[in-house]
C-alpha cells in the first residue's frame, strides 16, 4: 500500500467520524487568543454545555441532527472574527 493510499484512507476515517479540518491566517499577535478561543469552543463541545445561539436559517442546517453543529460552528467563527478586529 503507498503512501497515498494510507493517507486518502486516514483522511476517510477523520471525515466519517464526524471530523474537519480548520485552516485559516490570523495576525501572529492574536494566535494564541485563537487558539484559546478554538479550545473553549471544543471544551463546551466535550461538556454538552453549549450555549443557545440565534435561529439558525434552514437553509444552513440542512437537518435537524445538524443544529448543534452549526451552531458551536458559527458561534466559532463568531469569537474568531471578535478577535481579528
Amino acid at each position: 500500500m503507498s503512501d497515498a493510499i494510507r493517507q486518502i484512507r486516514a483522511r476517510a476515517r477523520r471525515k466519517a467520524a464526524g471530523l474537519v479540518r480548520l485552516e485559516f491566517w490570523v495576525p501572529a499577535t492574536r494566535r494564541d487568543d485563537v487558539r484559546a478561543a478554538v479550545a473553549a469552543v471544543l471544551a463546551d463541545e466535550q461538556a454538552d454545555n453549549v450555549t443557545p445561539m440565534a435561529e439558525v436559517p434552514d437553509a444552513t442546517t440542512g437537518s435537524a441532527d445538524n443544529v448543534p453543529v452549526v451552531q458551536r460552528r458559527q458561534r466559532l467563527m463568531t469569537d474568531i472574527d471578535g478577535l481579528l478586529d
